[in-house]
């Protein structure tokens, strides 16, 4: 019986191999869109002549009807494949955390009949991922290349950061409606970027110009927010936030007041507009092209905030053309010194190196060095590994990381080198890092307010994606789950459920808000909301 289970688990892996194989086919040669001379296209044209009775149209007008429907079709496919993707992954991260469990079975490492129930429960959980990605392989056989993914992704972009701009920007600063924030907050830099962040989204939800005052920042006390990155408004300043109202649910509907806004975690409610909550009138748009849309909004307010005034952006353009940054490259970012002591446990280089490794297995065969952007606060990270893996190119500065020790950290040069640090990981292809950072999570924000989905271009040592002091992201069941171990717990469709921790094998540690139990369960049979 066992002989024959286990030749039946060979079976499934070749096939789901083989289903990788036909992945990386339709994402290397996505399918060419019709040319406007295409006979099937004329055909169609007719069609939508006919049926929506659009004779009065020029033939131009109805180009532009069918390539709307094409961009439609294209999406579509776009997201399919994304998910495909996610999906292989998964299904990889599974077979690759059981198998060696699976040896040890075979090994005699447990009695003969746990093996006997072991193979078919594994099997089983193969078979349901399986027929899942086969599904959504089907669905592709109909719908076009997911280019236009990034041409929509980009058009949202600019109108959400246009709206920004004309709300930062009014014509008469004396007669806006303003929304007051203080940066003097205890804690580091991300952690205050984040400050302005939630800030930035309070202004915009309230429909309020926001005023920061950075005068007591212990960040480039010289300059204040303004020394390295671009005013939150070019038309207001803290001389314009007068006649100051403390924030209540009432005072922000008040005309010509400024509203002075607590830190998060001083609210005494939870509004509407706190991240991780999403527009509902723009979260279908984002949730279309965009597999974590609560991410990508963080983002947009991070990437409107996070531009250099002109001496910082020539400083990065000179650093980029310096180290070459190119494409293939894996951003770390490692943080140490007190870090440890107030905040984070300890994680050794090799924990981040072994992620380094998984990536760069997806690309076998090719032919460019391996490069690493290494950021870090301790210049003894940096020469470890440059030391212990020489195969890889590593891209890291001894002095920005020695800036960044706590003696140095405050001034106007360790700001410069940490916002650099922060370019340049948010511009890597894969990070690897602790999401407990909030240097981490705002380079992950960044890297999916560009125009492409990088919501799985993330590996986090210690914790799933949050926002401090924000509510937490929201999965639905799509698959039912029947626990099979003690520490497992019970799925329903539709349930919704809480993510607590990515073991990165195939499962999640979560909470189940509809029956209040908590505990692990395979990763695929969850979607976010």
């Amino acid at each position: 019986m066992v002989g024959r289970a286990r030749r039946r688990l060979y079976f499934w892996l070749a096939g789901c191999f083989t289903i990788s194989l036909v992945c990386l086919v339709l994402l290397r040669s996505p399918p060419q869109p019709p040319s406007h001379s295409d006979p099937k296209l004329a055909n169609r044209l007719s069609d939508v002549r006919k049926k929506e009775n659009l004779n009065r149209y020029t033939q131009q007008e109805l180009y532009a009807i069918a390539d709307r429907e094409d961009l439609s079709e294209k999406l579509a496919a776009g997201v399919q494949i994304n998910n495909l993707v996610r999906g292989v992954k998964r299904l990889s991260l599974y077979i690759s955390s059981q198998l060696p469990v699976l040896h040890d079975y075979v090994a005699g490492a447990e009695p003969q009949q746990r093996l006997a129930w072991r193979i078919p429960d594994l099997l089983q959980h193969i078979d349901v991922q399986q027929s899942s990605l086969l599904d959504r392989l089907e669905s592709l056989k109909h719908l076009e290349s997911h280019k236009a993914l990034r041409g929509e992704l980009q058009k949202l972009s600019n109108s959400v950061q246009d709206r920004i701009s004309k709300l930062q920007n009014p014509a008469n600063c004396t007669t806006a409606r303003k929304l007051k924030c203080d940066i003097h907050k205890r804690c580091g830099f991300g952690c205050q970027f984040h400050h302005v962040v939630y800030c930035l989204m309070a202004s915009y939800s309230t429909q309020r110009t926001l005023i920061l005052d950075s005068s007591s920042w212990a960040y480039d006390r010289a300059n204040g927010w303004d020394g390295l990155l671009m005013p939150v408004s070019g038309s207001c300043s803290l001389d314009d936030a007068h006649d100051t109202t403390p924030w209540n649910e009432s005072t922000i509907f008040l005309e010509n007041r400024t509203v002075h806004l607590p830190y998060i975690d001083d609210l005494s409610t939870q509004p509407a507009f706190l991240p991780l909550h999403v527009p509902k009138e723009i979260h279908s748009q984002i949730r279309r092209v965009h597999d974590f849309p609560s991410v990508w909004w963080v983002g947009q307010f991070a990437k409107y905030l996070f531009r250099f005034q002109k001496e910082m952006g020539e400083q990065v353009k000179k650093a980029e053309t310096e180290i070459s940054f190119t494409s293939n490259v894996v951003g770390i970012h490692i943080r140490r010194t007190d870090k440890l002591i107030t905040e984070a446990s300890f994680h050794a280089l090799d924990e981040y190196m072994a992620e380094v490794e998984k990536h760069y297995r997806h690309f076998p065969n090719t032919t460019e060095l391996r490069n690493i952007y290494l950021a870090t606060d301790d210049v003894e990270v940096l020469n470890e590994a440059r030391k212990r893996y020489k195969q890889y190119d590593i891209i890291g500065s001894g002095e920005i990381a020695r800036s960044a020790d706590v003696a140095n950290r405050y001034s106007s040069s360790s700001l410069a080198g940490l916002l650099q640090d922060i370019y340049f990981l948010s511009r890597c292809d894969f990070l690897v890092c602790t999401l407990t950072s909030h240097v981490c999570r705002l380079a992950y924000e960044l890297m999916n307010a560009y125009p492409e989905d990088a919501s799985d271009k993330i590996h986090s040592i210690d914790a799933p994606y949050y926002f401090g002091g924000g509510v937490k992201e929201q999965y639905i069941a799509v698959h039912a789950h029947k626990a099979s171990w003690k520490d497992q717990i019970d799925l329903n469709v539709n349930d919704i459920v809480e993510v607590l921790i990515d073991y990165r094998n195939g499962y999640y540690l979560g909470f189940n808000k509809n029956t209040s139990k908590k505990g692990s369960f395979p990763s695929y049979k969850i979607e976010r909301v």
